[in-house]
């Protein structure tokens, strides 16, 4: 399983004014892509998302605190590679957000011969679980073997953002992505009265189509039953 935390400051325990030392919580089980999903739509759910109007086209565009690819990337590396042996039972994932940053440690330090420094320079051909990673490129989920921390890195840099931070240490593996200073969460999301509940919405199928997802699948997320329902054409412009 995955446990998800929504911090209102910069560090575990700090609480912000009056607000409550979690913003938001949530303890997420499944199969790899029903994780990957669930914990994606708790990142949407609790980050700012910034509405920028093009100067060019005059279109709309929403841009989110964290490139969601990045993060989807970061999230199937802790599924995909962490230490599934009897000797991390009871062990998980943690995916901790915080006002400037995102977490995500897995149970496995490096695996093999890779060392810290070669991480994003140098491909290896050893990995703890090779059945698993078999199993999601079948399953389409896993485009390019090797290819998500590079991404991870190229999808930061080209917002303008820090490349994310790797750390391998007393058997776990940790990636963090640092925020865009100019999106970072000022208020809880859920608890801003003025917030639209079309908002909430959005936040919800853009974390979900981080694959590309038919009409059908974005109905039946939302739980509408047909796809030319008033509210779901809205949704789907």
């Amino acid at each position: 399983m995955v446990a998800c935390i929504s911090i209102a400051g910069y560090e575990v325990g700090e609480r912000v004014g009056r607000e409550e030392r979690f913003i938001d919580n949530k303890r997420i089980e499944g199969t790899i892509p029903e994780m990957l999903d669930g914990v994606i739509s708790f990142l949407m759910k609790n980050m700012s998302v910034k509405t920028i109007v093009s100067g060019v086209t005059a279109k709309r565009e929403d841009k989110t605190e964290y490139p969601i690819k990045a993060l989807r990337e970061g999230l199937l590396n802790a599924l995909i590679h962490r230490d599934y042996s009897i000797h991390t039972e009871g062990a998980y994932i943690q995916v901790r957000m915080f006002k400037d940053r995102v977490e995500i440690q897995n149970p496995g330090g490096l695996f093999g011969r890779v060392r810290i420094e070669m991480i994003g320079k140098e491909k290896s051909l050893e990995v703890r679980n090779p059945n698993i990673i078999r199993m999601l490129e079948e399953l389409e989920i896993v485009e390019n073997r090797g290819s998500g921390i590079p991404t991870m890195i190229d999808e930061m840099e080209s917002r303008g953002l820090s490349a994310p931070t790797f750390e391998s240490k007393n058997g776990d593996f940790l990636v963090s992505f640092y925020a865009d200073k100019d999106i970072t969460r000022q208020d809880n999301p859920q608890d801003n009265p003025q917030d639209n509940p079309q908002d909430e919405t959005k936040r919800k199928i853009i974390g979900f189509c981080h694959i590309a997802r038919s009409r059908k699948e974005i109905a039946d997320y939302l739980g509408m039953k047909d796809v030319r329902h008033r509210e779901f054409m809205q949704y789907s412009r």
